[in-house]
């Protein structure tokens, strides 16, 4: 009896190691051209470079401070209204595919940018001292041909007033 119970725990302690060996971070993977949306188009090979070239020229002024490539780097923000101020922050560039049946992406430029800093004595009032917004520019193609061009469908704006909105 003892010995089954032993060969219970030895199979167990084997199940319960093994699962957690894989359950951690899978391995980053390297970054390639892909076709756009979610499988291969016949004749259409552009990169996700391109597709944020797009999207960027879609409003240059709003645009032309997030990275041309993906990925996240330190930017200048700039003030609306007639100062020619800027706000130091971090603007980020990512391109998503989207689940539908014509090849279609999701390019996200988003920017994060600290509040103007709160008073010593406030400083415990300041729980939330991070700001950020997201722009969503969806692309796509409506028929796949050798001489498609990607187009913008939709811009959604989400998150804080961004400061370039500011009057």
């Amino acid at each position: 009896m003892r010995e089954v119970a032993t060969a219970v725990v030895v199979i167990a302690s084997v199940l319960v190691a093994s699962g957690c060996a894989s359950s951690g971070k899978k391995p980053a993977t390297s970054v390639r051209p892909t076709t756009l949306g979610g499988g291969p188009a016949p004749g259409i090979g552009l990169t996700r470079n391109h597709e944020v070239q797009v999207a960027r020229s879609s409003n240059l002024r709003l645009f032309s401070i997030f990275p041309a490539v993906p990925g996240e780097r330190r930017c200048a923000i700039p003030e609306g209204g007639s100062s020619p101020s800027h706000i130091p922050g971090t603007c980020q560039t990512s391109v998503h595919p989207r689940p539908t049946m014509e090849p279609s992406v999701s390019v996200t430029f988003g920017e994060r940018w600290r509040r103007p800093i709160c008073a010593p004595a406030l400083a415990v009032r300041c729980l939330h001292p991070w700001r950020r917004h997201i722009w969503r520019i969806i692309e796509g193609e409506t028929i796949v041909t050798p001489a498609a061009k990607l187009r913008i469908y939709a811009t959604r704006s989400s998150g804080a007033t961004a400061p370039q909105d500011y009057k």
